[in-house]
């Protein structure tokens, strides 16, 4: 799922960040305009490269950096500092660096929005601020009656939680119904798709979307549901590799366990519950 979800997020950024930003200028007192702002494509191969940045024109002409975490990272602080340090050496303007966190996974520690250097006479000698936007504390029956880009934060929200394949459903409508655009309808359902897998079990989420038309032209949609039957047929033949060791040698040791459970391979594990059949001790298993 990572590494769906880090593609995603990429096609997200493009459609959705601006919506995004729309959506919290209240709450980080943004003034629109509010413009993306092209960086050169060559910086995109060096180590720490942000996100999406924007320019705004008020209160003066400067930069804002948004970067989407999907939860809390110790090395989180320290990354925003590059980031602000690198756009700032790039355009030579004020820039302003906001965390979008997706999910409570880690809860971030008090000092989230700070980081401070100290030498080692315990004086501070660097201060570096930034936002960090809480998306599970946000309204989110506001932001899914907003912007479609923004609608699907909402449903990461703890304010909808109990109502969620409700306002998932209602969501996947005004897809259908609002986007003409065939590319961006995908990436919209994809994105809440994915982001739902945050949260929710898999076999729920698939079920909500299960009739979304946009769905089903979806080659990252028809990924995961084939990622996801594979993943099943493993666990199946796990346990029933384990079930008949037990059954004809009795208790299965540790170390076993962790060798059967260790193998992602169908087709290897076909072949362990085979060889199980044919044995007379555990001795003579070849695994």
């Amino acid at each position: 799922m990572a590494g769906e979800y880090d593609t995603v997020t990429r096609i997200l950024l493009e459609h959705c960040a601006q919506d995004w930003l729309a959506a919290l200028a209240p709450q980080l007192h943004l003034t629109p305009p509010i413009e993306p702002e092209k960086l050169d494509p060559a910086l995109a191969t060096i180590q720490r490269f942000p996100d999406r940045v924007f320019r705004l024109r008020y209160p003066q002409n400067h930069l804002l950096h948004l970067e989407i975490q999907s939860s809390w990272e110790s090395d989180l602080p320290q990354r925003m500092l590059e980031y602000n340090v690198f756009l700032r050496g790039q355009r030579r303007l004020p820039v302003r660096s906001v965390v979008l966190l997706l999910h409570r996974r880690v809860e971030p520690p008090a000092s989230c929005g700070l980081l401070e250097y100290r030498d080692i006479q315990g004086q501070v000698y660097l201060r570096f601020e930034y936002d960090v936007v809480r998306v599970w504390e946000l309204p989110g029956e506001a932001l899914l009656e907003g912007p479609l880009g923004a609608a699907m934060l909402g449903l990461l929200t703890e304010s909808v939680r109990e109502r969620v394949e409700e306002w998932t459903r209602r969501f996947i409508r005004r897809v259908e119904r609002e986007v003409a655009d065939r590319e961006r309808a995908t990436a919209l359902l994809d994105g809440a798709y994915i982001l739902l897998g945050l949260l929710y079990d898999g076999v729920e989420i698939a079920r909500w979307f299960a009739e979304a038309q946009g769905m089903k032209e979806s080659s990252t949609y028809r990924r995961i549901l084939d990622e996801g039957r594979v993943e099943g047929q493993v666990l199946a033949l796990q346990e029933n590799v384990l079930l008949v060791y037990r059954e004809r040698f009795g208790e299965v040791p540790g170390e076993v366990e962790a060798k059967v459970r260790g193998v992602g391979d169908v087709e290897r594990l076909r072949g362990m519950l085979l060889s199980l059949l044919r044995v007379q001790r555990p001795e003579e298993l070849q695994w």
